[in-house]
């Protein structure tokens, strides 16, 4: 779980509703489309972290997702609770 202390403030309500989004599969229309919640903003869910270079391409280099090199809790996993 996470336990939120000032949970009505600003980023209190925002990490519930982006949570609470995913874990509905919300969804709603804009002028380009429909749109859905995802945790693309979401530093664990979005970055990568470099490994080093690609010895099978000289030149490059090789990054992975950081969520499958340290071991997290999917986002919409989490139990949230808290007091403002």
């Amino acid at each position: 779980g996470m336990l939120l202390v000032g949970w009505g403030g600003n980023n209190g309500t925002t990490a519930t509703a982006g949570i609470l989004a995913n874990q509905h599969n919300m969804t709603w229309r804009t002028k380009e489309g429909e749109k859905s919640a995802n945790y693309w903003g979401s530093l664990t869910q979005a970055s990568t972290v470099r490994l080093g270079p690609d010895s099978t391409n000289p030149g490059s280099q090789i990054y992975v997702p950081m969520s499958s090199v340290v071991p997290m809790l999917s986002p919409s996993d989490l139990v949230v609770g808290g007091w403002d």
